[in-house]
């Protein structure tokens, strides 16, 4: 498993909480922001933030099984 932790002191701000960007709209018509929220999530097996005082603590895992990643391993 790949575990990737993320902390700012910036803004709180909870990408989890974030709503899915209307992917049926033409590109002049897409709003500005949110697919890079949104490629993480289909990207991570898990996605956890939490709020710690004043860090933003965002958390990113993924399973790297050979089988399930498609990469094959070799000795």
């Amino acid at each position: 498993m790949l575990c990737l932790c993320i902390e700012d002191d910036g803004v709180p701000f909870n990408p989890v909480e974030v709503k899915e960007p209307d992917l049926g709209c033409t590109i002049e018509e897409c709003k500005i922001g949110g697919l890079g929220i949104h490629l993480i999530r289909n990207l991570m097996d898990e996605i956890c933030y939490e709020r710690c005082g004043d860090i933003n603590k965002l958390t990113l895992k993924k399973n790297c099984h050979a089988k399930s990643s498609g990469i094959k391993k070799t000795n």
